[in-house]
């Protein structure tokens, strides 16, 4: 018995089944259960507190092509929940096979008082793994009383090959640029180690020092030589933050003086492109952030952008 099919082959015969092209698009696609980015992408409108409209879009469920026609929709009713009780509501595409004759069919459905999990019985089957009834849960609608507050979407929509293929060259534009970046700040770190410093804290994305960020350092501000260098850089967002290095002296006994006290740190970037003061709090071994690091505007006369400027390492010397 010959086993090998040739799927896509002239046979003089139907020899093409939907198991067939099935495994095929779960070999493209992925063996889960997808929306694709097409129409519009099976969106949901809530048009009442009664009544959901499930608008045009294609699925891959394990392999197997669904669709809601394009310019369609399938209207759901959503029964009225109890005053002062929360219900769910769960929009839901099943797949079934009938196991005497073998038709397969798939339709959109709305379950009532769903469990708040946003599962069913057959959410965990696979249409690969030869079950007959198969669901693809895409929305849990949440209900307060009569009246819908929430419609969480519950499915992915992968990339489709294009998309992809432009995001890796993006990506690998982006490696680049964390290549060049991370050059000038391991030679400016460097540079301080052969000076007898150490890294006392250091990040490979910058921390633009918000009110509600905090590092921690490995070692004391005290137990430093002479104190601490905040290693600095600039760029359009903390991918790109490899311009303008430059370094904040903190002398350790300035710390131990004004212990948590606020230091401004001006910054500006080469020809005067970019102007900034990032302004921290130090103890002995916290560093912690300012909301006035995200700000930018026009004051005396200076322009500046402090939201431009990145913090990459602490540098204890």
């Amino acid at each position: 018995m010959n086993n090998t099919n040739l799927v896509t082959g002239y046979r003089a015969e139907n020899h093409i089944t939907s198991e067939d092209v099935g495994a095929l698009y779960a070999g493209i696609v992925g063996e889960g259960k997808y929306v694709l980015p097409t129409e519009r992408q099976l969106e949901a409108e809530l048009v009442s507190n009664n009544l959901v409209r499930i608008h045009s879009g294609d699925a891959v469920i394990n392999g197997r092509h669904v669709r809601v026609l394009p310019n369609t929709y399938e209207d759901l009713v959503i029964e009225n929940g109890e005053q002062g009780a929360v219900s769910y509501a769960l929009v839901y595409f099943r797949y079934t096979r009938d196991s005497e004759t073998g038709v397969e069919d798939c339709g959109t459905y709305i379950l009532n008082n769903a469990p708040s999990s946003g599962k069913t019985e057959y959410t965990d089957c696979s249409i690969l793994a030869g079950d007959e009834m198969v669901d693809f849960p895409l929305y849990l609608i949440k209900s307060e009383g009569i009246s819908v507050t929430n419609v969480k979407q519950l499915f992915d929509v992968p990339a489709n090959l294009i998309s992809a293929a432009t995001d890796m060259t993006q990506v690998q534009k982006d490696i680049t640029s964390l290549k060049s970046k991370d050059n000038a700040l391991t030679s400016a770190i460097n540079t301080e180690k052969a000076r007898g410093s150490k890294i006392l804290w250091q990040t490979s994305n910058g921390w633009q020092m918000a009110e509600t960020t905090t590092l921690t350092l490995s070692e004391k501000v005290s137990a430093q030589r002479n104190g601490i260098k905040l290693l600095w850089a600039s760029g359009d967002d903390k991918e790109n933050a490899d311009y303008d290095v430059q370094i904040t002296d903190i002398d350790k006994n300035a710390v131990k003086l004004k212990s948590g006290k606020g230091y401004a740190c001006p910054l500006i970037g080469g020809n005067f492109t970019s102007i900034g003061v990032k302004y921290v709090y130090i103890t002995d071994k916290e560093i912690r952030g300012s909301a006035r690091n995200l700000e930018t505007g026009t004051k005396n006369g200076i322009t500046y952008n402090n939201k431009r400027y990145y913090l990459f390492a602490v540098v204890g010397y």
